[in-house]
C-alpha cells in the first residue's frame, strides 16, 4: 500500500506544485476545496 504524508511545498517544488495547479486547467477540473492552489500560480 502506498503511504501518504503531508507536505508543504517549499521553492525547490515550485515548478512540480504549480504543474500540479495547471493540471486542474488542463482537464477543466474543478478547483474546488483544494485550499485555494490557485492563488499560488500569480505568487508563490
Amino acid at each position: 500500500m502506498e503511504k501518504f504524508y503531508f507536505e508543504v511545498p517549499g521553492m525547490n517544488r515550485k515548478n512540480d506544485a504549480i504543474a500540479f495547479i495547471n493540471e486542474f486547467y488542463e482537464f477543466n477540473s474543478d478547483i474546488n476545496g483544494t485550499g485555494g492552489l490557485q492563488r499560488f500560480l500569480d505568487k508563490y
